[in-house]
Formats: C-alpha cells, sequence, structure tokens
C-alpha cells in the first residue's frame, strides 16, 4: 500500500505576482501579399532613419561570450562568469579590474522590437519552435506489458510487473535489459519476487523478462515481467510507439533531465537514462521480437517506466492553426506586417524576405570612466528554464472542464469530481481543440533575492552587468516604409512616448533585470531624386508630432494587455517564482534545486471540494491569471498536517490584501517571509571583499 501522506497543501495567507504572463492571440492573424503594403502608397513610401536613445531602468546584462570565466580570480575556475558584451575580445582575461566600453548588439534590440510588434499587432509567432513536442509528467501509474513485432505491426501483450527484492547490484549489471529468465516460487498475490529465485544463466523455461528502470529516491528498481496469459494482445499504432521514442529522448536530454545533468556535471561523461534500453526503427525488428514497456488505461500512451512523461498527439502546430493561424509566416505571398517589416525566413530561397528596418548596436555614452557603467560583480542562482509542461500556466482551461477540480493537459483532461456521470475506469475525456495562452512576457520589477557569490553553485552565473539610469544611443535605418506602418514600428518601441512604459532585454528578465526606455529623439527621411543629369539627395526631419497615432486601437485586448505588462511605473509588488513556505531544513537545498517544484505540486494536491485528490490524483487549484485580471496574485502555499488542516482556517483571503500586490507603486510590504531588496540597496550590501 502507497505511505499515506500525512501533510496537506493550504494556502499560507502571503502571495506572489509570477514573473511572466501571456500576451493573448485570440484574433486572427491577419496576412496579405507582400505587393499589398506598398500598391495604394507606391509614391509616399518613406525611407531614412531614426536616433532613438535607451535609458536602463534597472540593471541589464548581455553576456560578452569570447570568455566563459572572466572572474576566475574572484570566484574561481569552477563557476562560470560573464563581463558584459563589448566589442573587445577577452578570452584568456581576467576581468576584475578591466572594464570596457558596454554595448547592446543591434540583434538584442530587434529581437525585443519585433516581439513587441507580434503581440501588440498580432502578427504571426516567428520564433516558435513548430518541431518542438508537448509533453508533461503525469502522477498515473501505466500498465506493464510487451510490446511486439507481429506480422509487420505493433500489438501489445499484458503483463504482471513483480519488484525484485535483495538485487545484487554487481550480478546484475551483467544483465541485459528484457533478458528472459526463470522465476520460481510465483506467487500472483506478492507485488515482488526474490532475487536468489530468479533463474538468470540459459534457463530451460522463460517465463519473465528483467526491466531494469532508473533511479527512484535513493534506489534504482529491477523488476521482471510476467506475462499474463489470460488476456489477449491489442494493437497499437506507429504514431504511439514513436511517441514512446520521443519519451526515451527527453529522459535523454540533460537540458531537460537535471538528474542526468548531474552525474555528467560529477564526471560521468557516459552517463545516459534507461541504459540498454533501446527502440530500434521498425524495419529492424524480427517477427516476434519485443521491447518492455508500460501502457496507459486508454492504451494511447507508452513508456519505459510505471510513472513517467507523456509525449502528445497535439502539435504546436497544429494548436497555432486552429488558434488564429499564428504559425510562422513562410511564404512571400501570405506575410503579417512583422514580417513584412523584420523579414523572414521562407519555405524555401524564392520566400525568403529581407527585413525593411534595421537596428545597429546601442552604445553607451555619458561616462568617460567606463567603470561607472557597472554594477557590482554579482551571482545568479540557475534561472528556471520554460516549461510549457506547466499547463495551468502556459494552456487555457478548456472549455469541456470549465470547472474546478480538474487537470488538464495538450491532449485530454480529468474529472475529479466524485459525482462524476463518466465511466471511472476511463478518466480521461480528449479535448477537442487545445488553446494555449499566447506571448510570453514578463512584468517590470526593481527587486531581487540577494545572492551572494559564496552561495552560487557551479550551475549559477557570476556576471557584471550594466547599473540602472545608464544611457545608449544607436539608429533604425528603414527603407520604403509605408507611413502607417512606420508609425506603428515608432509607437512601439517608444511605447506611448512617456516615462512609464518600458521593454525588458537580456539576461534575468524574471528576477528584475532588462527593464529599459527607448525614445525616438530623431527622425529624418531621405529622398533620392533624378535632375536632368544630376541626383539630388535630401534629408528632411519628420516631426513625431505628424504621426497619426490614432491609428492604434486602444481598445484592442492585445494592445492593453502589451501596455498593463510595459507599465513600469506601475509595475506589481511581489514578483517572483512560485515557492512553499514551511520547507524542512532537509529539504531546502532541493525546493532550491527544482525552483518552482513544490508549489505546483502543493497547487495540485490542494483540496478541491467533492473532489477525489491525492498525490496520485491530482487536479488543478489555481492557474495563472491573465494580465488584465484585476487581481493577479497567486498564492504561495504552506504545507500542515492533515488534523491541523481539518480545523477552522484562519488565513487571511482578505481580497483587499492579495490586490496591493498586484499592480501599483513599490510599497513596503509586511510579507517577512520573503527577502527582496531593491537592486540599489543590493549593491550597496554585497560584500565585495568575500572570498
Amino acid at each position: 500500500m502507497a505511505k499515506e501522506k500525512k501533510e496537506r497543501p493550504v494556502e499560507s495567507g502571503n502571495y506572489f505576482v509570477n514573473p511572466y504572463a501571456f500576451i493573448n492571440i485570440d484574433e486572427e492573424c491577419v496576412r496579405k501579399p507582400y505587393e499589398s503594403y506598398e500598391n495604394d502608397v507606391k509614391d509616399k513610401l518613406l525611407t531614412g532613419y531614426m536616433v532613438c536613445k535607451i535609458t536602463t531602468k534597472t540593471p541589464i546584462f548581455i553576456p560578452n561570450i569570447t570568455e566563459e570565466y572572466a572572474f576566475k580570480e574572484r570566484v574561481g575556475a569552477d563557476k562560470k562568469s560573464y563581463d558584459f558584451f563589448s566589442y573587445d575580445d577577452i578570452s584568456g582575461e581576467d576581468r576584475t579590474d578591466k572594464y570596457s566600453k558596454p554595448i547592446i548588439p543591434g540583434s538584442e534590440i530587434r529581437g525585443v522590437i519585433r516581439s513587441a510588434y507580434e503581440a501588440a499587432f498580432n502578427g504571426c509567432m516567428s520564433s516558435v519552435d513548430l518541431e518542438r513536442d508537448l509533453y508533461k509528467r503525469t502522477n498515473e501509474p501505466k500498465n506493464p506489458g510487451s510490446l511486439i513485432r507481429r506480422n509487420g505491426k505493433w500489438v501489445i501483450k499484458p503483463a504482471d510487473s513483480k519488484t525484485i527484492k535483495d538485487v545484487n547490484e554487481e550480478e546484475i549489471k551483467a544483465v541485459k535489459e528484457g533478458q528472459g529468465v526463470f522465476v520460481n516460487n510465483i506467487n500472483s498475490k506478492n507485488r515482488y519476487v526474490k532475487y536468489k529465485d530468479i533463474v538468470f544463466k540459459s534457463p530451460e523455461i522463460i517465463n519473465g523478462y528483467i526491466h531494469k528502470g532508473e533511479e527512484f529516491g535513493n534506489r534504482k528498481c529491477y523488476s521482471v515481467f510476467i506475462d499474463k496469459n489470460n488476456e489477449e494482445e491489442f494493437e497499437v499504432d506507429n504514431e504511439c510507439v514513436d511517441r514512446l521514442r520521443k519519451v526515451l529522448k527527453l529522459y535523454r536530454d540533460e537540458r531537460i533531465n537535471i538528474k542526468l545533468r548531474e552525474r555528467k556535471e560529477a564526471g560521468n561523461d557516459k552517463a545516459t537514462w534507461f541504459d540498454g534500453y533501446e527502440i530500434k526503427n521498425d524495419d529492424e525488428y524480427k517477427d516476434g521480437e519485443q521491447i518492455l514497456i508500460y501502457y496507459s488505461s486508454d492504451k494511447k500512451y507508452l513508456s519505459p517506466s510505471c510513472i513517467t512523461k507523456e509525449v502528445f498527439m497535439n502539435k504546436i502546430e497544429d494548436i497555432l492553426i486552429n488558434q488564429g493561424n499564428h504559425v510562422p509566416c513562410n511564404k512571400i505571398d501570405n506575410i503579417c506586417e512583422a514580417c513584412y517589416l523584420f523579414g523572414m525566413v521562407g519555405e524555401n530561397n524564392d520566400n525568403s524576405l529581407n527585413g525593411k528596418i534595421r537596428f545597429t548596436d546601442a552604445e553607451a555614452i555619458g561616462e568617460e570612466d567606463y567603470r561607472n557603467y557597472f554594477g557590482p560583480i554579482i551571482g545568479l542562482k540557475e534561472l528556471a528554464s520554460p516549461k510549457i509542461s506547466a499547463t495551468e500556466f502556459y494552456m487555457k482551461r478548456p472549455e469541456e472542464a470549465n470547472k474546478s477540480g480538474v487537470l488538464w493537459n495538450y491532449d485530454y483532461y480529468i474529472d475529479r469530481h466524485k459525482n462524476k456521470k463518466e465511466d471511472p475506469k476511463n478518466e480521461r475525456i480528449f479535448i477537442n481543440n487545445p488553446k494555449i495562452r499566447g506571448r510570453k512576457f514578463y512584468w517590470h520589477s526593481d527587486q531581487t533575492k540577494d545572492v551572494k557569490l559564496s552561495e552560487t553553485s557551479i550551475r549559477s552565473c557570476v556576471i557584471r552587468p550594466v547599473g540602472d539610469k545608464k544611457e545608449f544611443v544607436f539608429k533604425v535605418y528603414f527603407n520604403n516604409l509605408p507611413k502607417d506602418l512606420l508609425t506603428k514600428l515608432i509607437w512601439v518601441m517608444s511605447i506611448e512616448n512617456d516615462e512609464a512604459h518600458c521593454h525588458k532585454i537580456g539576461r534575468g528578465k524574471p528576477i528584475g533585470f532588462g527593464s529599459i526606455k527607448i525614445k525616438v529623439k530623431e527622425i529624418m527621411t531621405r529622398k533620392i531624386e533624378i535632375e536632368g543629369d544630376k541626383i539630388k539627395y535630401s534629408v528632411t526631419p519628420l516631426h513625431y508630432e505628424s504621426l497619426d497615432f490614432s491609428i492604434i486601437d486602444k481598445e484592442s485586448k492585445s494592445i492593453k494587455e502589451f501596455l498593463k505588462i510595459t507599465d513600469f511605473e506601475n509595475k506589481p509588488s511581489c514578483v517572483d517564482y512560485p515557492k512553499v513556505e514551511n520547507v524542512e531544513e532537509k529539504d531546502k537545498e532541493k525546493q532550491s534545486n527544482e525552483e518552482s517544484y513544490r508549489w505546483f505540486m502543493a497547487n495540485r494536491e490542494f483540496p478541491v471540494d467533492n473532489c477525489e485528490i491525492s498525490p496520485i490524483k491530482q487536479a488543478i487549484y489555481k492557474e495563472l491569471p491573465e494580465i488584465l485580471d484585476e487581481n493577479i496574485t497567486l498564492p504561495i502555499y504552506r504545507y500542515e498536517s492533515i488534523n491541523n488542516s481539518n480545523k477552522k482556517n484562519k488565513v487571511n483571503n482578505n481580497y483587499q490584501n492579495r490586490k496591493k500586490h498586484s499592480v501599483g507603486k513599490q510599497k513596503n510590504s509586511n510579507n517577512k517571509r520573503l527577502t527582496y531588496k531593491p537592486f540599489v540597496e543590493k549593491f550597496k550590501d554585497l560584500n565585495l571583499d568575500e572570498e
């Protein structure tokens, strides 16, 4: 029996704002042929340049990757450390006492402005990876079986899986995955067999097959599969087996599998996952050859372990096509405004398109001594990578599941209500039209976690950022642009041309880095005319006030969301990754390493009225608020003993207490559990002499 859980999550009374939110893609992406953008205004197209100024509102950081250990004398050679980007090749240098003129690459600025333009004016999602598999870990156990190649098709023969006890770790290393064995003393009521009862070498009769699992907790699991002769085989399609291959590939990707990465960092370069477990191409299998697998109750998902990841049938491309057709443009006769302006990579050379605008690098101005541009050398903890598998944040709740007490992903949802009418043996209800939330943007913040250099690990990063209130200048050249699109471009760059609305650039955006204000200082248009045998060149100012910004639809949902999330003056407080309070001392390192994992677990184990919820049977309690919601906070959880949580909950759920964290000027918070400091205070408190 599973060990009874003695704790359950409750709301602590403290709240946070997730570092990112999404600008919707609910409207159709508007496309038209390239020529259509110019047909009506061919004699009015504008060519010229803009002079722009960047002012940093918080420290920013863009790495100079010519040296990955720039401060090795300061922090050691075991931690990667980077200086800010410059034109200097700093390879081999220690930069602790050296400074270069900071540069913001034009490519960085271009990427920021393109993303903003696509979001504000409903362009395609040009940078999305259509080949990326959608997947998610599921806590529901799967059933053991043998996947067999039979007459050119795949079939599954159900099996029993029995854990092997008292394993001889040295001997079993020589046993191959799927090796046939004879098991003595099989008791159908027991969930295990003893290692000494298994005949490995040349058994006269084979009645079981060895499956070598991966680490679970502090132990490695070995089991023996025994065929269920009283159950019939059933067929599965090739796509189902292809998804099994992808599951195995995910486990062997150290960017995704943290434990595998830790093994390699510990010096085991040949480390892998599910060692010896291979899935060949279909035509490489002989008739009757088999693989040991686990399968879901609906027979659509296969995996190499009982509790595992699932790769979904729905693809990101299909979702984007069904959700406003926001796939990247790839044909010149059918492009969105953003691709017309910035260019695109087409499906072939004839359909590729150069952009109409070009960004120069931004050079720092205003300081004679380069060191005055920089803040102190600081440490950053390893930031969480985007996890599209967190469906309560990245995905909209399916319309079919519009109620609490359900769990959902990109293929199906599960209803946990005890009085549901569905067959309890088939809990999965497949979704007709899954939807993602949209384009990811980060909230502004002037807070960060205190990170001392002595607390950084080998997976942390040490950096020297440019400080706040520093200025850079750059130019944007435009060629044959319709005036309305130039107007939109200028509006997106300067965002209302006020001090409040800012972009984010570079690294560390989730923890407050990267807020910048861009202002267009000068617009010049250029004309080249031929008069007789002479070429006449003229440059004329285009005044900002002459542009018609009424073409910007301020009532559109995407513009409203864009303006709210870029509002630096009214940024939310308590911006932080999800976390859980009152973590036991022994679990603090785990929470630090696994980032927000514990919060998501608590959010799926939170008690919901009239629902069957457990560590295995989960449901989503809270989902990510939308940008325009009045209250954009989420609860910080803590774990309580089940006896205590049955008492009256005294947590303060007052709405106004949550609302004050959602938006507004930075205020002193009574939330003493959150240890943040503004960047200025952080720089003052850092002990630069600390070893």
